[in-house]
C-alpha cells in the first residue's frame, strides 16, 4: 500500500492522528458545561455527565476513524462528527439573541 499522504504518514510511523478520546470527552465536557449548563447539571445531579461524555467520545472517534478511512481529511471528518456528538447547540436561552 503506498503512503499518500501526511495523515497516512503519521498512522504508519504509529504516530497519534487528531483529537483522543479522552481528549473529546474534555472538549465535550467544556463545551456542555458553558453552552448547555441545564442539561449539565441534570446529567451532573443524575450522576450520568462523565458517562454520557466519554460515550459522546467513544463514538465521535469511531466515526472520525471511519471517515478518514473514507478519504476525508483530519479537519474535515472532524468538523462532521464534532457538531453530532460534542459540540452541541447552546440551549434554546442562550440562542435568544432578541435580547441583545
Amino acid at each position: 500500500m503506498a503512503i499518500t499522504n501526511m495523515q497516512q504518514a503519521m498512522a504508519a510511523m504509529g504516530a497519534p492522528y487528531g483529537k483522543t478520546i479522552p481528549q473529546l470527552r474534555n472538549l465535550a465536557l467544556r463545551h456542555w458545561k458553558e453552552w448547555r449548563p441545564k442539561e449539565t447539571a441534570a446529567l451532573q445531579e443524575a450522576g450520568r455527565l462523565r458517562y454520557d461524555a466519554q460515550k459522546a467520545a467513544e463514538r465521535a472517534h469511531r466515526e472520525i476513524q471511519q471517515l478518514l478511512r473514507a478519504g476525508y481529511q483530519n479537519h474535515e471528518a472532524e468538523e462532521v462528527v464534532l457538531r453530532e456528538y460534542i459540540l452541541l447547540e447552546p440551549e434554546e436561552e442562550m440562542n435568544d439573541w432578541s435580547e441583545l
